[in-house]
This record gives structure tokens, C-alpha cells and sequence, in this order.
């Protein structure tokens, strides 16, 4: 088939959504109304005609929202089948090879979509309405169809959209060069997760970030998802019941156990240091999530909005002579910074056999300070060698690797800076000032945030 002649035959099959729309039609006649290069409108009822009755497509008990993307893209797939270009006569028949070719490829097409919906349905979570933000989302109209690219962390954070001949393309900008980060920034760095495991007690701190993208027009209004300040409160264990510890309580552990550990010969002083920061960070969570009056409990997990702000990018690439074009393309990301604390485990018992004292300590570690002397006791070296070897582990949520050992800290920098490079800056939406994420992450993700007017 001619290729111009096919162009100008697209263009006039038009879906539109209410408007009378042409009398009866079934798929066949979509298909010889492309070929004739003849107009042909179709509204949401027509489309579901088709999928009904053409392709045995039920959407009697579908969403709604569901049946309209299924007729948009119905649609879409109709004019980009590559059998247009492969047509063996001018006018196929409706038992023709070709027609039937064409049916098979909108219902393989439309089969994915329902398959795949139920990834893309909102998930239920538990919140804490007491503490949510703002609710910023906007309201705009989306596209009904996903763009998926892969490749490395280094790609995926320096994309950038153009326009060329009236397409949008895809570009890279240069990599940010990665910057040396202090142990504070690095666990709050995006997708940086990090778990310690000791005796008396295990904890997971992740980054987990949630970012939405889409390509939008200059000037069109940024999307914000729902965001709550408490995303999530859920047990991880079912079937056990809270357990709740106060920030007091794991405030005085942790000064006894870093005392202990200094006293401990064989405990890598890095390694003590390193649990002391992890500890800080931990604490600094507890104090600022406030859940149920600054307390934690065991098999347990809550996401909260670290910093409580909210950030975008927006990636563009204009030309000189699109300097004062509207329709430039710009590529958002929507960045609500989110930390998940999980406490897998705590069974520290604060020792108050001598109820005179006004020192807090705990029975555990005190059994290991009475061991310092007692020579013929290996539990301390035993214990030495778990903390230097085995009791931090970090990860990264993009690639799902682990970086576990006495050099775990630096295996885990040396990964990032190697494969995802830094980050880009970010835009806070309330001030409008820009921020490297290496001040962002220092600061918890927070800063003096003084609203625009």
C-alpha cells in the first residue's frame, strides 16, 4: 500500500469521546474505511462495540476508567499495526489473512492491557491521619499509556526531552561527577538502605523515595501524587502485638552500648564509629516521625516523608529557535523524600537491681561489662568478631545488591560512585529555591522552607 496514501488514510479515522459518532460499526469496516482513505469518527460506545463483539472482549464488569483506556488504545494500536504496510491486495476481505491478522493484533494488544492493569491499581496502606501534609495532588488529565525505558542509574537520573520534526526524543545529559559524602549524607542518600544486626537488637533504615515521571508541555501544572506525612504503619510479623519503646529508652542503649563497645579490645574502632552515626540517624527518625509519642515497636514498619518537603525536576532541552515556544517538552520528576524504619527486634531489659544508682543501663550489656576481666571467657571475642564482620549491611533498592563485611561502608560508596554517579539538583515546590541533594541529605532532606508568594 502506498505509504503516503496509508498517512493520509490514518488521519482521518478520529476517536472522540461523546459526539454522535458515524451509525453501526464493527471492526471490518474501521479496517476498509483506513484503506479507502475514508472519514471515519468513533466514540467510546463504537470502540466498546468492538472489543465486545469484534474481539470477544468483555467489559461488562470492568472500571470504567479501565474501558476507556482499553478504547483509547484500541485507537492507537489501529492505526500503528505494521500488517498496514504488508497488505497482499488493495481491499482484503473480512476472512482475508490480512484482516484476521490485524483482529489477532488488537487482541493481543488489548488481552496485555487487562493482564497487566492490576499492576498499576492504587495499593492500600494504613495512615496516620493525624499527621498527613497537605494533600497537593493535582488534577490533569494523563495520557493512558506508559513509556518504560531501561538502563543504568547514571541514564535513568540524566534524561532530557526535545522536540524534533514533531516527535519528542529522548537525550542524556552529562553525568553529575559523584562528590564525597560523610556517613550522615550516605544514609540519606535516594535508594540507599541500610540494617544492623546485633544481639539485642536489628533494624532496617531504607531510602525509599517515591518519584513520579511524565512528560508534560511548558506551563502545564505539575501532578503531585497523594502524599501523607505518615505513609505507613503495619506490622511485619502478623500475628504479634505491638511492642512499643520509647526514644528515651533506645536513647540511653545506645550510650551504654557505644561505652561498651570502647571497651571492647577487638570491636573495629570505624566499625563503632560507623553504629554510633547509624544509632544517631535512627533516634533523629523516631523523634521525627512522633508516632504514638516518640516511640518504636517491635515487628514493626513505618514510611514517613523525611524533612517533610517536596521536590521536582524538570529536564529540558530548548533550542534557540524554540526559546519562546510554549509547547517546549519538559521531562518532571516529583520527589517525595521517604525513609521506611523497620524494627525486626528488641530485647534489650533495663537492669534496675540497684535502684539507687541514677545511671540507666541495661541488663545485657552490663553482663558484658563484668566479662572485661575474665580472662577465659570468649564471648566478647566472639562478639568482636560478629560486630566487625557481620552486623551492618547496606543495599541498593535499584540494583538489589548487598554489601556486607568489615569494609561494607566503603564497598556500598564505591558502588554508588561507580555505577549511579550523583544526583541532580531539585527544586522544593513551596520556595521555589534550588538544592544539591548532597545539602538535602545532610539536612535530612529539610531546609528553611519560606513559601513563595
Amino acid at each position: 500500500m502506498n505509504v503516503e496514501k496509508l498517512q493520509r488514510s490514518l488521519s482521518e479515522i478520529r476517536y472522540i469521546h461523546e459526539r454522535r459518532s458515524h451509525g453501526r460499526v464493527n471492526l471490518y469496516n474501521v479496517f476498509e474505511t483506513i484503506i479507502m482513505s475514508q472519514p471515519l469518527d468513533m466514540n467510546r460506545r463504537k470502540m466498546e462495540s468492538i472489543l465486545n463483539n469484534d474481539l470477544s472482549i468483555s467489559t461488562v464488569h470492568l472500571d470504567r476508567r479501565l474501558v476507556s483506556v482499553l478504547c483509547e488504545a484500541l485507537a492507537y494500536y489501529m492505526g500503528v499495526w505494521p500488517g498496514w504496510m504488508r497488505l497482499t491486495t488493495d481491499l482484503p476481505s473480512s476472512s482475508s489473512p490480512d484482516f484476521k491478522r490485524f483482529r489477532q493484533y488488537l487482541t493481543l494488544k488489548c488481552n496485555f492491557i487487562l493482564k497487566n492493569a492490576a499492576d498499576y491499581e492504587d495499593g492500600k496502606t494504613v495512615h496516620d491521619k493525624g499527621t498527613q501534609t497537605d494533600n497537593l495532588t493535582g488534577k490533569k488529565e494523563m495520557a493512558p499509556y506508559d513509556l518504560v525505558i531501561g538502563g543504568p542509574p547514571s541514564v535513568i537520573n540524566n534524561l532530557v526531552f526535545t522536540k524534533h520534526a514533531g516527535d519528542i526524543v529522548i537525550k542524556q545529559h552529562p553525568e553529575k561527577p559523584w562528590q564525597g559524602l560523610q556517613l550522615p549524607q550516605f544514609l540519606n542518600w535516594p535508594y540507599v538502605s541500610v540494617t544492623v544486626k546485633m544481639p539485642d537488637i536489628s533494624l532496617t533504615r531504607a531510602n525509599n523515595h517515591k518519584v513520579n515521571r511524565y512528560v508534560a508541555l511548558h506551563g502545564d501544572k505539575v501532578v503531585f501524587p497523594e502524599i501523607h506525612y505518615i505513609d505507613y504503619i503495619m506490622k511485619t510479623k502478623p500475628g504479634t502485638e505491638f511492642e512499643p519503646y520509647s526514644y528515651t529508652f533506645f536513647f540511653y542503649y545506645f550510650l551504654q552500648l557505644n561505652i561498651v563497645l570502647q571497651k571492647i579490645p577487638k570491636v573495629n574502632e570505624e566499625r563503632r564509629n560507623e553504629l554510633a552515626v547509624i544509632f544517631a540517624e535512627y533516634l533523629n527518625d523516631i523523634k521525627e516521625m512522633s508516632v504514638y509519642n516518640s516511640t518504636m515497636s517491635t515487628h514493626s514498619s513505618i514510611g514517613f516523608n523525611i524533612g517533610r518537603c517536596h521536590y521536582i525536576r524538570s529536564k529540558k532541552m530548548v533550542s534557540k529557535t524554540e526559546l519562546v515556544d510554549t509547547s517546549a517538552v519538559n521531562f518532571y520528576e516529583v520527589i517525595v523524600p521517604q525513609v521506611d524504619v523497620s524494627l525486626h527486634y528488641f530485647t534489650a531489659v533495663q537492669d534496675q537491681s540497684n535502684m539507687e544508682s541514677e545511671d540507666v543501663t541495661f541488663q545485657s550489656l552490663n553482663t558484658l561489662l563484668s566479662k572485661l576481666d575474665d580472662s577465659t571467657s570468649s564471648d566478647l571475642d566472639k562478639l568482636a568478631i560478629m560486630i566487625n564482620n557481620s552486623s551492618v549491611m547496606y543495599d541498593c533498592a535499584l540494583c538489589n545488591r548487598n554489601f556486607t563485611g568489615p569494609s561494607a561502608y566503603e564497598s556500598a560508596i564505591n558502588h554508588f560512585s561507580d555505577l549511579h554517579k550523583s544526583e541532580q539538583m531539585v527544586l522544593c515546590y513551596k520556595c521555589g529555591v534550588q538544592y544539591d541533594v548532597e545539602v538535602l541529605t545532610e539536612k535530612r532532606w529539610a531546609h528553611n522552607c519560606v513559601p513563595k508568594e
